[in-house]
Protein backbone atom coordinates (compact mmCIF):
# COMPACT_ATOMS: atom_id res chain seq x y z
CA UNK A 1 0.00 0.00 0.00
CA UNK A 2 1.65 3.23 -0.88
CA UNK A 3 2.07 6.04 1.70
CA UNK A 4 0.42 9.13 1.94
CA UNK A 5 2.88 12.20 0.94
CA UNK A 6 3.45 13.55 4.80
CA UNK A 7 6.36 14.31 6.77
CA UNK A 8 7.47 11.87 8.87
CA UNK A 9 8.86 12.84 12.39
CA UNK A 10 9.02 9.86 14.53
CA UNK A 11 10.66 8.17 17.69
CA UNK A 12 11.82 4.62 16.55
CA UNK A 13 12.60 2.55 19.55
CA UNK A 14 14.42 -0.61 19.02
CA UNK A 15 16.53 -2.79 21.23
CA UNK A 16 16.58 -0.12 24.04
CA UNK A 17 18.26 2.52 21.34
CA UNK A 18 16.30 5.75 20.18
CA UNK A 19 16.30 6.95 16.54
CA UNK A 20 15.54 10.45 15.67
CA UNK A 21 13.96 10.94 11.93
CA UNK A 22 13.62 14.23 11.24
CA UNK A 23 14.46 14.44 7.41
CA UNK A 24 11.05 14.57 4.93
CA UNK A 25 10.29 11.22 3.62
CA UNK A 26 8.67 12.02 0.17
CA UNK A 27 5.88 9.74 -0.92
CA UNK A 28 5.25 8.49 -4.41
CA UNK A 29 2.71 10.26 -6.23
CA UNK A 30 -0.34 7.58 -7.01
CA UNK A 31 -0.73 6.78 -11.08
CA UNK A 32 -2.41 9.41 -12.77
CA UNK A 33 -5.89 8.37 -14.58
CA UNK A 34 -5.96 9.34 -18.00
CA UNK A 35 -7.97 12.35 -17.76
CA UNK A 36 -5.10 13.43 -15.14
CA UNK A 37 -2.59 12.25 -17.55
CA UNK A 38 -4.49 14.40 -20.67
CA UNK A 39 -4.29 17.68 -18.27
CA UNK A 40 -0.60 16.90 -18.20
CA UNK A 41 0.41 16.48 -22.18
CA UNK A 42 -2.09 19.41 -22.58
CA UNK A 43 -0.40 21.84 -20.36
CA UNK A 44 3.12 20.99 -22.00
CA UNK A 45 1.54 21.73 -25.70
CA UNK A 46 -0.27 24.81 -24.62
CA UNK A 47 3.03 26.29 -23.33
CA UNK A 48 4.43 24.97 -26.34
CA UNK A 49 2.63 27.34 -28.42
CA UNK A 50 2.57 29.81 -26.03
CA UNK A 51 6.48 30.26 -27.18
CA UNK A 52 5.00 30.99 -30.61
CA UNK A 53 2.33 33.49 -29.89
CA UNK A 54 4.35 35.38 -27.61
CA UNK A 55 2.08 33.84 -24.49
CA UNK A 56 4.81 32.25 -22.84
CA UNK A 57 8.34 32.80 -22.49
CA UNK A 58 9.48 29.10 -21.20
CA UNK A 59 7.66 26.04 -21.17
CA UNK A 60 9.89 24.71 -18.30
CA UNK A 61 7.45 23.43 -15.75
CA UNK A 62 7.04 21.61 -12.53
CA UNK A 63 5.88 18.78 -14.68
CA UNK A 64 8.70 18.12 -16.66
CA UNK A 65 11.95 15.43 -15.56
CA UNK A 66 14.90 17.57 -15.49
CA UNK A 67 15.94 15.45 -18.45
CA UNK A 68 13.24 17.59 -20.35
CA UNK A 69 13.50 20.47 -19.01
CA UNK A 70 17.01 20.90 -20.15
CA UNK A 71 16.17 19.66 -24.16
CA UNK A 72 13.56 21.75 -23.90
CA UNK A 73 15.64 24.53 -22.82
CA UNK A 74 17.67 24.52 -25.83
CA UNK A 75 14.84 24.33 -28.16
CA UNK A 76 13.56 27.46 -26.90
CA UNK A 77 15.81 29.88 -28.02
CA UNK A 78 15.03 28.64 -31.63
CA UNK A 79 11.00 28.80 -31.12
CA UNK A 80 10.98 32.34 -30.08
CA UNK A 81 13.69 33.26 -32.96
CA UNK A 82 10.90 31.47 -35.45
CA UNK A 83 8.36 33.93 -33.95
CA UNK A 84 10.15 36.69 -34.31
CA UNK A 85 10.12 36.00 -38.22
CA UNK A 86 7.21 34.87 -38.55
CA UNK A 87 5.74 38.06 -36.95
CA UNK A 88 7.86 39.94 -39.85
CA UNK A 89 5.55 38.39 -43.04
CA UNK A 90 2.46 40.08 -43.95
CA UNK A 91 0.31 37.96 -41.66
CA UNK A 92 1.83 39.08 -38.23
CA UNK A 93 2.68 35.96 -36.99
CA UNK A 94 0.14 34.46 -34.21
CA UNK A 95 -1.31 36.23 -31.20
CA UNK A 96 -3.37 33.12 -29.12
CA UNK A 97 -3.25 29.51 -29.53
CA UNK A 98 -5.89 27.11 -28.99
CA UNK A 99 -5.36 23.50 -28.17
CA UNK A 100 -6.94 20.28 -28.16
CA UNK A 101 -5.75 17.34 -26.76
CA UNK A 102 -7.17 13.29 -27.24
CA UNK A 103 -5.26 10.88 -25.38
CA UNK A 104 -5.36 7.21 -26.93
CA UNK A 105 -3.64 3.94 -26.10
CA UNK A 106 -2.12 4.01 -22.87
CA UNK A 107 0.35 1.78 -21.43
CA UNK A 108 1.32 1.23 -18.03
CA UNK A 109 2.79 -2.10 -17.86
CA UNK A 110 6.38 -0.93 -17.00
CA UNK A 111 7.34 -0.13 -13.73
CA UNK A 112 7.93 3.27 -13.09
CA UNK A 113 6.93 4.34 -16.61
CA UNK A 114 3.43 5.16 -18.62
CA UNK A 115 3.74 5.80 -22.12
CA UNK A 116 0.82 7.65 -23.80
CA UNK A 117 -0.05 8.56 -27.24
CA UNK A 118 -2.31 11.69 -28.11
CA UNK A 119 -3.72 13.36 -30.85
CA UNK A 120 -2.91 17.28 -30.87
CA UNK A 121 -5.02 19.62 -32.84
CA UNK A 122 -4.36 23.06 -32.14
CA UNK A 123 -5.51 26.77 -33.96
CA UNK A 124 -2.57 29.81 -33.93
CA UNK A 125 -4.53 33.01 -34.51
CA UNK A 126 -2.87 35.31 -36.96
CA UNK A 127 -2.31 38.96 -35.76
CA UNK A 128 -2.81 41.30 -39.09
CA UNK A 129 -5.02 39.08 -41.17
CA UNK A 130 -7.94 41.69 -42.46
CA UNK A 131 -11.57 40.54 -41.71
CA UNK A 132 -12.55 42.28 -45.31
CA UNK A 133 -14.47 40.44 -48.09
CA UNK A 134 -12.47 39.52 -50.90
CA UNK A 135 -14.15 40.47 -54.16
CA UNK A 136 -12.54 37.67 -55.97
CA UNK A 137 -14.65 34.51 -53.52
CA UNK A 138 -16.82 36.75 -51.66
CA UNK A 139 -15.40 35.08 -48.50
CA UNK A 140 -13.23 36.92 -45.98
CA UNK A 141 -9.37 35.26 -45.17
CA UNK A 142 -8.82 32.87 -42.79
CA UNK A 143 -8.19 34.25 -39.04
CA UNK A 144 -5.91 31.26 -37.74
CA UNK A 145 -4.57 28.40 -39.27
CA UNK A 146 -3.84 24.90 -38.02
CA UNK A 147 -2.42 21.47 -37.25
CA UNK A 148 -3.19 17.73 -36.55
CA UNK A 149 -0.15 15.94 -34.63
CA UNK A 150 0.29 12.89 -33.22
CA UNK A 151 2.99 12.55 -30.08
CA UNK A 152 4.16 9.70 -28.14
CA UNK A 153 5.14 10.42 -24.77
CA UNK A 154 7.54 8.76 -21.69
CA UNK A 155 5.93 9.58 -18.16
CA UNK A 156 8.00 8.84 -15.19
CA UNK A 157 8.61 9.34 -11.89
CA UNK A 158 11.06 11.93 -10.27
CA UNK A 159 10.94 13.78 -6.79
CA UNK A 160 7.82 11.83 -6.07
CA UNK A 161 5.58 12.93 -9.09
CA UNK A 162 4.76 11.58 -11.95
CA UNK A 163 6.66 14.06 -14.90
CA UNK A 164 6.81 14.00 -18.72
CA UNK A 165 10.67 12.42 -19.24
CA UNK A 166 10.04 12.55 -23.60
CA UNK A 167 8.22 13.56 -26.25
CA UNK A 168 8.20 12.56 -30.02
CA UNK A 169 6.09 14.42 -32.23
CA UNK A 170 5.28 12.11 -35.68
CA UNK A 171 6.46 14.45 -37.89
CA UNK A 172 7.20 13.60 -41.69
CA UNK A 173 10.76 15.11 -42.63
CA UNK A 174 10.03 15.84 -46.23
CA UNK A 175 7.10 18.56 -45.29
CA UNK A 176 7.21 21.40 -43.54
CA UNK A 177 6.44 21.00 -39.83
CA UNK A 178 4.25 23.15 -37.76
CA UNK A 179 5.88 26.47 -35.86
CA UNK A 180 5.59 24.74 -32.83
CA UNK A 181 7.97 22.48 -33.80
CA UNK A 182 10.60 24.73 -36.09
CA UNK A 183 13.25 23.61 -34.32
CA UNK A 184 12.97 20.29 -36.03
CA UNK A 185 14.94 20.25 -39.50
CA UNK A 186 13.38 19.56 -42.56
CA UNK A 187 15.30 16.41 -44.20
CA UNK A 188 14.98 16.02 -48.12
CA UNK A 189 11.59 14.81 -49.53
CA UNK A 190 10.88 11.71 -50.12
CA UNK A 191 9.84 11.76 -53.61
CA UNK A 192 6.58 10.35 -54.59
CA UNK A 193 7.31 10.82 -58.17
CA UNK A 194 6.47 7.89 -60.50
CA UNK A 195 7.08 9.60 -63.70
CA UNK A 196 6.15 7.28 -66.85
CA UNK A 197 5.69 8.00 -70.07
CA UNK A 198 5.46 11.20 -68.81
CA UNK A 199 4.52 15.07 -70.31
CA UNK A 200 5.96 18.20 -69.10
CA UNK A 201 4.54 19.58 -65.85
CA UNK A 202 3.37 23.03 -65.35
CA UNK A 203 5.54 25.93 -65.95
CA UNK A 204 7.31 27.05 -62.26
CA UNK A 205 9.60 29.67 -61.16
CA UNK A 206 12.20 29.44 -58.59
CA UNK A 207 10.43 31.31 -55.21
CA UNK A 208 9.41 34.33 -56.10
CA UNK A 209 9.66 37.66 -53.95
CA UNK A 210 6.61 38.94 -52.23
CA UNK A 211 4.21 40.05 -54.30
CA UNK A 212 4.01 43.33 -56.01
CA UNK A 213 1.96 45.93 -54.17
CA UNK A 214 -0.70 48.03 -56.10
CA UNK A 215 1.63 51.17 -55.36
CA UNK A 216 5.07 49.29 -56.92
CA UNK A 217 4.76 49.82 -59.89
CA UNK A 218 5.72 46.03 -60.81
CA UNK A 219 3.98 43.83 -63.48
CA UNK A 220 1.02 46.47 -63.43
CA UNK A 221 -1.34 44.39 -65.44
CA UNK A 222 -4.33 43.24 -64.15
CA UNK A 223 -5.08 40.34 -66.37
CA UNK A 224 -6.31 37.03 -64.67
CA UNK A 225 -8.15 38.61 -61.45
CA UNK A 226 -11.75 37.11 -62.37
CA UNK A 227 -14.36 37.22 -59.30
CA UNK A 228 -15.11 33.15 -59.41
CA UNK A 229 -18.92 33.90 -59.40
CA UNK A 230 -17.91 35.82 -62.81
CA UNK A 231 -15.97 33.09 -64.18
CA UNK A 232 -18.45 30.11 -63.80
CA UNK A 233 -20.43 31.66 -66.11
CA UNK A 234 -17.97 31.37 -68.88
CA UNK A 235 -17.46 27.40 -68.50
CA UNK A 236 -19.99 24.84 -69.59
CA UNK A 237 -19.28 22.63 -66.51
CA UNK A 238 -17.54 24.32 -63.71
CA UNK A 239 -15.74 22.25 -60.73
CA UNK A 240 -17.86 23.14 -57.56
CA UNK A 241 -15.21 24.85 -56.10
CA UNK A 242 -16.78 25.58 -53.20
CA UNK A 243 -17.44 21.99 -52.32
CA UNK A 244 -13.68 21.71 -52.87
CA UNK A 245 -12.94 24.08 -49.86
CA UNK A 246 -15.72 22.02 -47.84
CA UNK A 247 -14.29 18.69 -48.70
CA UNK A 248 -10.47 20.44 -47.41
CA UNK A 249 -11.72 22.13 -43.99
CA UNK A 250 -13.80 18.64 -43.34
CA UNK A 251 -10.52 16.71 -44.09
CA UNK A 252 -7.30 18.45 -43.70
CA UNK A 253 -6.81 16.15 -40.33
CA UNK A 254 -8.13 17.90 -36.68
CA UNK A 255 -9.43 15.68 -34.69
CA UNK A 256 -13.44 15.29 -34.65
CA UNK A 257 -14.76 13.25 -31.35
CA UNK A 258 -13.90 9.32 -32.10
CA UNK A 259 -13.85 9.71 -35.76
CA UNK A 260 -10.37 9.56 -37.90
CA UNK A 261 -8.12 11.93 -39.30
CA UNK A 262 -8.40 10.53 -42.68
CA UNK A 263 -11.74 9.83 -45.12
CA UNK A 264 -11.92 6.60 -44.58
CA UNK A 265 -13.17 5.51 -48.76
CA UNK A 266 -9.71 6.44 -49.67
CA UNK A 267 -6.29 4.86 -48.28
CA UNK A 268 -3.74 6.73 -46.58
CA UNK A 269 -0.49 7.23 -48.21
CA UNK A 270 3.26 7.55 -47.15
CA UNK A 271 3.01 10.88 -48.53
CA UNK A 272 -0.29 11.79 -48.94
CA UNK A 273 -0.40 15.45 -50.20
CA UNK A 274 -1.40 14.63 -53.87
CA UNK A 275 -4.34 11.66 -52.30
CA UNK A 276 -5.82 14.58 -50.31
CA UNK A 277 -5.89 16.90 -53.16
CA UNK A 278 -7.09 14.02 -55.67
CA UNK A 279 -10.28 13.77 -53.05
CA UNK A 280 -10.53 17.51 -53.17
CA UNK A 281 -11.04 17.94 -56.71
CA UNK A 282 -12.81 14.89 -57.57
CA UNK A 283 -15.24 16.14 -55.03
CA UNK A 284 -15.07 19.33 -57.18
CA UNK A 285 -16.69 17.49 -60.16
CA UNK A 286 -13.90 16.49 -61.67
CA UNK A 287 -13.98 13.01 -63.75
CA UNK A 288 -11.83 10.34 -63.30
CA UNK A 289 -10.46 9.09 -66.94
CA UNK A 290 -8.45 5.48 -67.52
CA UNK A 291 -8.32 2.02 -66.31
CA UNK A 292 -5.79 -0.19 -64.36
CA UNK A 293 -3.95 -1.25 -67.37
CA UNK A 294 -2.95 1.83 -68.08
CA UNK A 295 -2.18 3.76 -64.79
CA UNK A 296 0.96 4.85 -65.54
CA UNK A 297 0.15 7.17 -69.05
CA UNK A 298 0.27 10.67 -68.53
CA UNK A 299 -3.08 11.29 -69.84
CA UNK A 300 -5.31 9.01 -66.92
CA UNK A 301 -6.60 10.06 -63.46
CA UNK A 302 -8.26 7.90 -61.34
CA UNK A 303 -8.39 6.07 -57.88
CA UNK A 304 -8.44 1.83 -57.56
CA UNK A 305 -10.58 1.19 -54.41
CA UNK A 306 -8.93 -2.56 -55.08
CA UNK A 307 -5.12 -1.50 -53.90
CA UNK A 308 -2.22 1.05 -55.22
CA UNK A 309 -1.73 -1.19 -58.23
CA UNK A 310 -5.25 -0.33 -59.91
CA UNK A 311 -4.93 3.47 -59.39
CA UNK A 312 -3.19 6.10 -62.14
CA UNK A 313 -0.03 6.92 -61.19
CA UNK A 314 -1.55 10.64 -61.05
CA UNK A 315 -3.88 10.08 -58.60
CA UNK A 316 -0.91 10.20 -55.56
CA UNK A 317 2.41 11.20 -57.24
CA UNK A 318 2.76 15.31 -57.29
CA UNK A 319 4.80 15.43 -60.20
CA UNK A 320 2.72 13.46 -61.75
CA UNK A 321 -0.51 15.03 -60.98
CA UNK A 322 0.68 18.17 -62.26
CA UNK A 323 1.38 16.52 -65.28
CA UNK A 324 -2.47 15.29 -65.81
CA UNK A 325 -3.92 18.38 -64.36
CA UNK A 326 -1.92 21.22 -67.11
CA UNK A 327 -1.82 18.90 -69.70
CA UNK A 328 -5.15 16.87 -69.46
CA UNK A 329 -8.30 17.62 -67.25
CA UNK A 330 -9.41 20.44 -68.88
CA UNK A 331 -10.45 22.29 -65.79
CA UNK A 332 -6.90 24.27 -64.96
CA UNK A 333 -5.04 26.99 -65.99
CA UNK A 334 -1.71 27.68 -65.58
CA UNK A 335 -0.61 31.01 -63.58
CA UNK A 336 3.61 31.47 -63.38
CA UNK A 337 3.72 31.39 -67.62
CA UNK A 338 5.77 34.40 -68.25
CA UNK A 339 4.82 36.12 -64.82
CA UNK A 340 7.20 35.58 -61.81
CA UNK A 341 4.88 36.72 -59.66
CA UNK A 342 2.05 34.68 -60.88
CA UNK A 343 1.54 32.62 -58.03
CA UNK A 344 0.29 35.38 -55.77
CA UNK A 345 -2.77 34.80 -58.57
CA UNK A 346 -3.81 32.32 -57.08
CA UNK A 347 -7.42 32.12 -55.72
CA UNK A 348 -8.92 29.46 -53.20
CA UNK A 349 -9.71 26.60 -54.69
CA UNK A 350 -6.80 26.68 -57.10
CA UNK A 351 -3.55 23.93 -56.75
CA UNK A 352 0.74 24.53 -56.13
CA UNK A 353 3.17 22.61 -56.65
CA UNK A 354 6.77 22.93 -55.43
CA UNK A 355 10.32 21.07 -55.90
CA UNK A 356 12.03 22.22 -52.56
CA UNK A 357 15.46 23.16 -52.96
CA UNK A 358 15.50 24.02 -56.35
CA UNK A 359 17.84 24.71 -57.58
CA UNK A 360 21.33 24.19 -56.45
CA UNK A 361 20.54 21.41 -54.10
CA UNK A 362 17.85 19.51 -56.32
CA UNK A 363 17.78 16.11 -54.15
CA UNK A 364 15.55 14.32 -57.19
CA UNK A 365 18.35 15.10 -59.52
CA UNK A 366 15.54 15.58 -62.81
CA UNK A 367 13.59 18.70 -61.28
CA UNK A 368 10.37 16.30 -60.23
CA UNK A 369 7.69 18.53 -58.07
CA UNK A 370 7.88 16.87 -54.60
CA UNK A 371 4.70 18.43 -52.36
CA UNK A 372 1.24 19.27 -53.83
CA UNK A 373 -0.72 22.06 -51.97
CA UNK A 374 -4.16 23.49 -52.09
CA UNK A 375 -5.10 26.42 -52.09
CA UNK A 376 -7.82 27.22 -49.36
CA UNK A 377 -8.09 31.22 -48.07
CA UNK A 378 -6.93 34.53 -49.92
CA UNK A 379 -6.22 38.05 -48.23
CA UNK A 380 -6.34 40.93 -51.53
CA UNK A 381 -4.29 44.16 -50.52
CA UNK A 382 -7.35 46.75 -48.53
CA UNK A 383 -5.86 49.70 -50.35
CA UNK A 384 -6.92 47.94 -53.68
CA UNK A 385 -9.01 44.81 -53.19
CA UNK A 386 -9.32 43.91 -57.02
CA UNK A 387 -5.44 44.17 -57.61
CA UNK A 388 -4.60 40.58 -58.84
CA UNK A 389 -2.15 39.67 -56.65
CA UNK A 390 -2.65 38.65 -53.18
CA UNK A 391 -1.38 40.34 -50.10
CA UNK A 392 -1.04 36.39 -48.32
CA UNK A 393 -2.33 33.19 -49.29
CA UNK A 394 -3.39 30.16 -46.93
CA UNK A 395 -2.50 26.80 -48.06
CA UNK A 396 -4.44 23.01 -47.25
CA UNK A 397 -1.96 19.62 -47.03
CA UNK A 398 -0.88 16.76 -45.67
CA UNK A 399 2.11 15.58 -44.34
CA UNK A 400 2.18 17.11 -42.46
CA UNK A 401 -1.20 17.82 -42.23
CA UNK A 402 -1.71 21.41 -41.81
CA UNK A 403 -4.90 24.11 -42.17
CA UNK A 404 -4.87 27.20 -43.81
CA UNK A 405 -0.79 27.92 -43.35
CA UNK A 406 0.33 31.28 -44.85
CA UNK A 407 1.83 31.12 -48.14
CA UNK A 408 4.95 33.76 -47.11
CA UNK A 409 5.85 31.26 -43.96
CA UNK A 410 6.18 28.10 -46.33
CA UNK A 411 8.19 29.86 -48.80
CA UNK A 412 10.34 31.97 -46.33
CA UNK A 413 11.01 29.08 -43.87
CA UNK A 414 14.82 29.42 -44.20
CA UNK A 415 14.64 32.58 -44.80
CA UNK A 416 16.08 34.20 -47.87
CA UNK A 417 18.62 31.59 -49.04
CA UNK A 418 16.98 29.07 -49.78
CA UNK A 419 15.86 28.42 -53.79
CA UNK A 420 12.33 26.58 -54.07
CA UNK A 421 11.01 25.78 -57.62
CA UNK A 422 7.12 26.74 -57.53
CA UNK A 423 4.36 25.81 -59.72
CA UNK A 424 0.24 27.18 -59.72
CA UNK A 425 -2.92 26.45 -61.48
CA UNK A 426 -5.98 27.80 -61.59
CA UNK A 427 -9.15 25.67 -61.36
CA UNK A 428 -12.15 26.20 -63.29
Amino acid sequence: MRASHRTLAALCITSGLTFSLSSPVLAEEAEPSDSAISDIIHSYLQSRAGLITGETDSEQGSRFTSKLTHELGAQEGKLRAHRDQLRKLPFGGHRDAEVQVRVGKVDRSGSGVIRARAAETTKLFFRSVSTTVDPATGLTPPQHEGYSLTHDFVLRTEDGRWKIDSTTPHLDGSALPPPTQADKTMKAPQNDTVTAKSDKPAPRVERPNSAPTPDSGATPNRQGFTPRAEEAKTVAAPLDWLAMLAYADRWWGQVPDSQEFYNPEFRKYGNDCTNFFSQIILRGGLEPVGYWWNRTDPDVWFYGPSGEGFTAYSWAAAHNNAVYMYNFSGHTRDLVAGDPYGVWKAQPADVMYVNWDHPPNDPNGEGNLDHTMFVSGREAYPEDPTWPYAKEIFLTYHTNNRHNVPLTSVMFRDGWSNKDGWSALHTF
